[in-house]
């Protein structure tokens, strides 16, 4: 099997698993609010066709009879003939310019993004509340979970300084409480492993959506891990601090690609922000 027919086939059984997962989300609700299930989604519509390419290179599946695509030696073009090699050559050329032009550009936000963060912490002072290890930046970053192996959450000195009454107070702790979800649950981990695959595989449009599903599953994990055995009152003021924070980040969408799921989130997506306040309120989206 070419090369450009494994692609072709990888794309089309993406496209098929991609679409099916939408169907059964649509079906069962409790599927899409699930952070695990769009990692399984994105395991087996790009990690399934590689695994099975590497186990075929190394021998363990014997190698399957595929009759490619005939290739093409000659094609017409404006009434001419031209060798298709040549054409050929130049079009493969072009497509792995654009392809390493795009792989690239996210790579340098990527780390244009971390460096960021990682400047902002340098730069900040360490505290601890609740048990938990925060660096209070002067810096204007978004309050997130920030690390790999030894992952902080990382806090602007407005949000941790600015409460002066004792409900801001509740509701900053919430919100260190929503981070330290994050932690708990590794996304800043998971988070940074999407997007490196993102970075690979950009063209395929299907990786986008997934990302982003999987990113705000994680975000409703942690708001109700957060907000467990709170009262209507203190939600509403969560929500309503939420809402203030992510028009805030809004801002800071040149950082779109920042490893940390908190922090890429703004109000530029409307209705993923009506459905977070939603479920923070324990209604219904309409």
């Amino acid at each position: 099997m070419s090369f450009l027919a494994y692609i072709l086939l990888v794309s089309i059984w993406a496209i098929a698993i991609y679409i099916l997962s939408i169907l059964s989300a649509r079906q069962l609700k409790s599927l899409s609010d699930w952070p695990e299930y769009w990692l399984a989604i994105i395991f087996i519509a790009f990690g399934v066709p590689v695994l099975a390419w590497v186990l075929r290179e190394i021998g363990v599946v014997p190698p399957v009879s595929f009759a490619a695509l005939p290739m093409i030696s000659e094609v017409q073009i404006f009434g001419g003939r031209h060798d298709g090699a040549t054409i050929g050559g130049a079009v493969t050329l072009l497509l792995w310019t654009i392809y390493f032009s795009g792989s690239a550009f996210l790579l340098i936000r990527l780390i244009a993004g971390w460096v960021w963060l990682v400047r902002s912490a340098n730069s900040g002072r360490r505290d601890m509340h609740m048990g938990h290890n925060i660096i209070v930046t002067k810096n204007n970053v978004p309050l997130c979970a920030f690390g790999l192996f030894r992952p902080v959450i990382l806090c602007p000195e407005k949000v941790y300084l600015d409460t002066p009454q004792d409900r801001d107070i509740k509701i900053r702790d919430l919100l260190i409480a929503h981070e330290w979800a994050h932690i708990h649950y590794r996304d800043p981990l998971v988070m940074l492993s999407l997007l490196i695959i993102r970075i690979i595989i950009w063209p395929h449009p299907a990786i986008h959506d997934l990302f982003k599903r999987w990113q705000f599953a994680a975000e409703l994990r942690a708001d109700n891990q957060a907000l467990g055995g709170q009262n209507f009152e203190t939600r509403k003021k969560y929500g309503q601090k939420l809402v203030s924070l992510l028009r805030h980040s809004g801002a800071r969408k040149s950082k779109g690609t920042l490893p940390c799921p908190s922090a890429t989130l703004n109000l530029s997506n409307y209705r993923s922000a009506k459905m977070r306040v939603k479920n923070i309120m324990n209604q219904d989206v309409k």
